[in-house]
């Protein structure tokens, strides 16, 4: 019975201890990074991987803060600003602000900060009209992200450059105002 209760208790706990301890809006032990436009360097890299002993102003902060990996989050990119912005992990995730800091007081560092975490807000509740099959449209002009920013009004005006809509469409009754 005892193990029982003990277990228990360790499922409802884990959630609770597996959470954000710093900040709840940012991933503990992250943080990203940019060297300034003017630096030019040579990171040896694989793919998005880049091999941190090669960063010599950095190489300090590194056992300090106990980084464990660096990465190109956008090693896929074409723009040189974004190629020098680095992810940085570490284990020491109360140090998060003196990382920042002491990052933010060398030459070649333009900033750094926290790795936010991205929340849904809102997630439409139109499953008739927006189902796995009857999506393309939407997933097209990435709808689901523009819902976490805003929800529309309806003194919003939109015209619809197509040759066709639905009238008929619970979200377009008593909305179409002229066909041309």
């Amino acid at each position: 019975m005892q193990w029982l209760l003990l277990k228990a208790f360790l499922l409802i706990m884990l959630p609770v201890v597996t959470a954000q301890t710093i900040d709840p809006d940012a991933l503990d032990g992250k943080i990203y990074m940019k060297f300034r436009d003017d630096i030019t360097f040579n990171i040896p890299s694989k793919r998005d991987k880049v091999s941190y002993q090669h960063i010599d102003a950095l190489k300090p902060l590194f056992a300090k803060y106990g980084v464990t990996r660096i990465s190109k989050p956008f090693y896929t990119a074409q723009d040189s600003k974004l190629q020098k912005t680095l992810a940085i992990e570490f284990s020491n995730y109360g140090k998060v602000s003196e990382l920042i800091r002491e990052l933010e007081m060398s030459p070649a560092v333009e900033y750094a900060e926290k790795a936010p975490i991205f929340k849904l807000h809102h997630t439409p509740n139109d499953p008739a009209y927006s189902t796995a099959g009857n999506r393309w449209h939407l997933d097209k002009i990435n709808a689901s992200t523009a819902w976490d920013i805003t929800k529309g009004s309806a003194n919003v005006i939109v015209a619809v450059v197509d040759n066709a809509i639905w009238t008929g469409h619970p979200d377009l009754a008593g909305k179409v105002v002229a066909k041309i």
